[in-house]
């Protein structure tokens, strides 16, 4: 009997959330938060729990139809990581002017290969402005991912 009514209510809060696409929302990011805080042998994973909670709940957000949800969860995660990393990385002290070396010298060494890539094949200066911005986000990636998933893009 209690297996049973543990099923009726999974079932009820599977409904629940299916039902109510921006409570969805939030409890994944509730769910990532609090994850995110546990530590496993000195290590956790912090805002980047938030991502697998989404992938763990996606089925359920699939389920409610909305693509909005899709846009505004991933404008929550960029959110949530920005704020956790952005007060260290803005700082010159310390591990923030570590972090602005290297994210600056990532970005001369992928404009020097980008630069390569183009004169060696031939790119004119729009495709290797195009493959220099593109290596910089993964937003063309889940664009692309998106599409081939709804049916509209090469399989």
């Amino acid at each position: 009997m209690g297996a049973t009514l543990w099923n009726i209510r999974q079932a009820r809060m599977i409904e629940l959330l299916e039902n109510n696409p921006l409570l969805l929302l939030f409890a994944i990011a509730a769910l990532g938060y609090l994850l995110g805080q546990l530590r496993f042998g000195g290590v956790s994973l912090g805002v980047s729990a938030v991502l697998f909670s989404a992938l763990f709940l996606a089925p359920s957000a699939r389920a409610c139809g909305c693509p909005i949800i899709q846009q505004l969860g991933l404008a929550i995660f960029l959110y949530l990581l920005g704020l956790s990393s952005g007060r260290s990385f803005a700082s010159l002290r310390g591990p923030g002017l570590r972090e602005s070396l290297f994210a600056g010298a990532a970005v001369v060494l992928a404009a020097l290969v980008v630069a390569l890539v183009a004169v060696g094949f031939g790119f004119g200066p729009a495709v290797g402005t195009g493959l220099f911005t593109g290596s910089f986000t993964n937003a063309a990636s889940l664009a692309a991912m998106r599409e081939i998933h709804q049916g509209h893009g090469p399989a």
